[in-house]
């Protein structure tokens, strides 16, 4: 269950590229009560996911009920759900869990935003997003079972099969349609890059470039404000000198 070194790394840069409501500290605890994983879904799916509804815990009971309303609500429309057992040691912080599972979930956004690009609406749905990520069950895989909510057929990920996920790659020539570019590219394993990752990225680099800027303007001011200042000093000590009286010495007198 536990991932490599390397695998590790990988998940925490893509986490870090995510905008979360607060910094990772300690992984394992942090993401214990689910919210953040309902954050990270909304960010790629926003109208999948109403963050008001998961509350920030500490006990238990109260973190398997967010738990089990992300799988009613949001994992399901992912095709995919947990089980109890997963969300009970994801919940009790069991070592390297939430690690394997924020893997799989990263392949199941990939697979769904790949899906999404290849079989986009053909016209206006109300329905809301969530709904329109999979119109009908792929059924291949392994374990799978129905889904309550939907109806459609959906991974149940267990303690057996929670292992290593591989980047998503969409198959070539899908449906008559060329390969499109999508969230994992080609080249060497060592090199593969996740787009969502590049993306965060490049946008982290354009706030740090954002940032660095405002700070050269804000340098320049003050060397601005230290000219005037040394301006103002050597005026000040010009008028103390003008102003300063001219103490004469008086000669010795002489006695006979």
């Amino acid at each position: 269950m536990n991932l490599s070194d390397e695998a590790l790394t990988d998940l925490y840069k893509w986490v870090d590229s995510i905008p979360l409501s607060k910094p990772k500290k300690n992984i394992t605890r942090d993401f214990s009560d689910g919210v953040q994983v309902a954050e990270i879904v909304k960010h790629f799916f926003p109208k999948m996911v109403e963050l008001f509804n998961f509350r920030i815990c500490n006990n238990t009971k109260q973190k398997m009920d967010n738990w089990e309303l992300l799988n009613r609500k949001v994992f399901c429309k992912l095709r995919f759900e947990l089980d109890e057992q997963v969300m009970r040691d994801i919940a009790n912080s069991v070592p390297g869990v939430l690690e394997s599972f924020l893997d799989k979930l990263r392949t199941k956004i990939d697979h769904a935003l790949w899906h999404m690009k290849m079989h986009p609406p053909r016209r206006e749905s109300d329905k809301p997003e969530a709904d329109q990520v999979y119109e009908s069950p792929q059924r291949k895989g392994t374990q799978r079972r129905r889904s309550p909510t939907r109806g459609e057929s959906i991974d149940l990920i267990t303690s057996q099969n929670l292992g290593r996920s591989e980047p998503f790659v969409p198959p070539e020539n899908t449906l008559g349609a060329s390969r499109p570019v999508v969230p994992y590219f080609s080249g060497q394993p060592t090199e593969a890059v996740s787009l969502l990752q590049y993306q965060g990225k490049c946008q982290e680099s354009l706030t740090k470039e954002e940032t660095i800027g405002i700070l050269e303007i804000k340098i320049r001011k003050l060397e601005h404000l230290l000219h005037l200042k040394d301006l103002k000093i050597e005026d000040l000590q010009g008028q103390i000198n003008h102003h300063q009286p001219t103490v004469k010495t008086k000669k010795p007198q002489k006695f006979h």
